[in-house]
């Protein structure tokens, strides 16, 4: 990813946390209650990257589709980076997918956990699904078909490679957890 294209992904993902950053937290996919709403009021409704308006913080960061999660004063993102970036978007093992953490007050990296990719390769997003965290693991499904859980100081707990073979059409639903099973849904081709 170039550069420019890299500062506005980045300025992508801080504008959209500008509001949670004031909020309660937002530990998943759709917030709290899994509802995409918050008890909070008087939070902003406009934005602007340009002048700053109600933008707290910036960062450029790495490229990802999944929206950011926020708990006890921490941001967490998920993302893919290409390991050579002439070849290909599409190819699993041209990627190294990560799970980055940042102060949710100025914006200060934390940590940074990279992770293996699995075997699937896609035609849309490897970071497509939002991590989520039940307060002391940040978990994170990547749509090379891996899914992964680090602690809060960024230490690898686990990895699991989903089974196959399956023909993915798109791997982005964000996983859920109820009490001690992390669900993950998987969308595959009918013609497997």
């Amino acid at each position: 990813m170039s550069k420019p294209s890299r500062i506005i992904a980045g300025m992508v993902w801080m504008l959209l946390c500008t509001g949670l950053c004031h909020a309660g937290d937002w530990p998943q996919w759709r917030g709290p209650e899994r509802s995409g709403q918050t008890a909070e009021r008087d939070l902003p409704l406009t934005w602007n990257g340009t002048t700053g308006e109600n933008v707290q913080w910036k960062v450029e960061a790495d490229f990802g589709h999944s929206s950011p999660i926020v708990s006890d004063g921490r941001l967490y993102l998920s993302a893919s980076v290409r390991r050579q970036p002439k070849k290909s978007d599409q190819l699993a093992a041209n990627h190294l997918h990560r799970i980055v953490c940042y102060k949710a007050a100025d914006g200060a990296k934390v940590w940074q956990t990279d992770i293996e990719p699995g075997s699937w390769d896609t035609e849309f997003s490897f970071t497509s699904a939002t991590p989520l965290t039940d307060g002391e693991r940040v978990y994170a499904l990547f749509g090379s078909a891996t899914i992964a859980a680090v602690d809060l100081d960024g230490k690898l707990v686990w990895q699991q490679k989903l089974p196959g073979p399956f023909k993915p059409e798109w791997l982005s639903s964000s996983p859920n957890l109820h009490e001690d099973t992390l669900f993950v849904f998987v969308d595959v081709s009918s013609d497997v």
